[in-house]
């Protein structure tokens, strides 16, 4: 059985955080995310926020997948007032994963 070191996961999150480092000096254009550098190693993850309804959630999702060449996954709908965008993709060794989720009133 092999594991995770410590040292693996400090290194992992130290080549997470060179990338989102990167992400966020090529893309400053873009709409921010809330990031997270998963305590786990080499994963990174961006999440889509709405404080604004004036905010296309959909939009700024399928604005970083492509600026990041990640590929959207189908949306996965949780309640009839909930769907949930998620895309991911290996990008400079790190696992990338973009999120959203998107609510609409009353469920349509």
């Amino acid at each position: 059985i092999m594991t995770r070191t410590t040292t693996g996961r400090g290194l992992g999150q130290r080549r997470a955080a060179g990338l989102l480092r990167r992400i966020l000096i090529h893309h400053a254009g873009l709409p921010p995310l809330i990031w997270t550098i998963h305590n786990a190693g080499c994963e990174l993850l961006g999440s889509v926020t709405a404080a604004d309804p004036a905010v296309d959630v959909r939009e700024v999702h399928a604005e970083w997948c492509t600026a990041l060449g990640i590929r959207p996954q189908p949306e996965r709908v949780a309640s009839p007032s909930a769907t949930y965008l998620v895309g991911t993709g290996l990008t400079g060794g790190v696992q990338v994963t973009i999120t959203a989720l998107i609510h609409t009133e009353g469920g349509s």
